[in-house]
């Protein structure tokens, strides 16, 4: 099976037991202050890529930005539109059945947030969500991503199979047989977030009990 059936189905048996995260990230709550200190978002179209249980769009949404979502799973759309309010249009949430083609007209978002989500997938198709995210992005449109590094629980777990990309192991039951992708340099992500100006990296880390995680943030614009 190619990386986008294996990691659809890998993520729909996740939503299937009840896995919900209850709060925004951390970590994207500050880089999105950073972002757009002293901006009236309530004039911005926001496109969570990815949005799982609606974790981090009903933060945004909250925040007043237009929030519009694309996800691979039926159930991660019921989790969030659960807790979303009653007033908020779900046909704003679409269900795509490829993760390329994104069904949204061109320059349609001032903001394209990615949060967690890229690195689950082999990297030519990843290349290509990336070009889509350009088009559906207005010039000066804004994208905030992540991917994983290499101290990461995921890709400890994990075997090689390209230069690149890799797959879960049993050491992770819920995410076994999922490919991911590592960009393991600075030099590597520019390199594939290469469609993006102003590019600026960071990342962020935990780790606590038996767990770490471990991620670039990215931040492009397009010009």
């Amino acid at each position: 099976m190619e990386a986008f059936s294996v990691n659809k189905e890998v993520w729909d048996n996740i939503y299937k037991s009840g896995h919900q995260l209850r709060y925004p990230n951390e970590n994207l709550v500050r880089l999105t202050y950073w972002v757009f200190n002293n901006q009236d978002v309530k004039k911005m179209k926001l496109l969570d890529y990815g949005f799982g249980p609606g974790n981090n769009l009903e933060f945004l949404q909250g925040l007043g930005f237009e929030v519009y979502g694309v996800e691979i799973s039926e159930i991660a759309k019921k989790i969030t539109l659960s807790r979303l309010p009653n007033n908020y249009n779900g046909n704003n949430l679409v269900i795509m059945h490829d993760d390329i083609n994104i069904p949204f007209r061109n320059g349609f978002f001032d903001v394209v947030v990615a949060w967690q989500v890229l690195y689950y997938n082999s990297l030519e198709r990843l290349q290509k969500v990336l070009e889509d995210i350009q088009r559906v992005l207005k010039r000066g449109g804004k994208l905030i991503a992540t991917m994983c590094r290499g101290n990461d629980l995921a890709v400890i777990n994990s075997s090689k199979i390209s230069t690149y990309e890799r797959i879960v192991n049993e050491k992770i039951p819920s995410q076994e047989r999922a490919v991911i992708i590592v960009l393991e340099t600075e030099e590597m992500i520019k390199k594939v977030f290469a469609p993006f100006s102003n590019l600026q990296i960071g990342f962020f880390e935990y780790k606590w009990l038996n767990t770490c995680g471990s991620h670039w943030t990215i931040f492009g614009e397009k010009e």
